[in-house]
């Protein structure tokens, strides 16, 4: 004979169900995205003049929009597939490769493949103080 007897374990999946998920979708989605779509890392919003390469390809001007130490959003009017790997390059950097993790019109969330030193991130956001909008 197990440990639960087969009366109850109905009861202790819905009691294990609601310790691993104790609300609703429902409940998920209206309220605590925060909880739901956090960050490793803090993002701050930028506008820094750019240009992004395909590896083989020519250079195309961009814009990114906020920038964090594992990824940046950008704006760009020239079609570049999910999942594609892309050179950023911005002013005083080296070319840092990217994923495009997604992207919706001209926008595209980009994912780093080494993520950003701390001391890196900041002299970007602090090199660039006309840029940064940080509240």
């Amino acid at each position: 004979m197990g440990l639960i007897r087969s009366g109850h374990k109905g009861l202790l999946a819905a009691a294990v169900k609601e310790t691993i998920f104790p609300f609703s979708r429902r409940q998920r989605l209206a309220g605590d995205e925060h909880l739901f779509n956090s960050r490793l890392f803090r993002r701050d919003e930028v506008r820094i003049a750019g240009e992004v390469r395909e590896r083989g390809g020519g250079k195309q001007k961009i814009s990114v929009i906020d920038l964090s130490q594992s990824g940046f959003r950008m704006h760009c009017v020239f079609l570049i597939p999910k999942d594609r790997t892309i050179f950023l390059t911005m002013p005083g950097l080296e070319a840092m490769e990217a994923r495009i993790a997604w992207h919706e019109n001209d926008y595209y969330g980009c994912e780093f493949k080494r993520k950003l030193y701390p001391a890196v991130y900041e002299h970007i956001i602090k090199t660039n103080p006309a840029l940064a909008l940080r509240h």
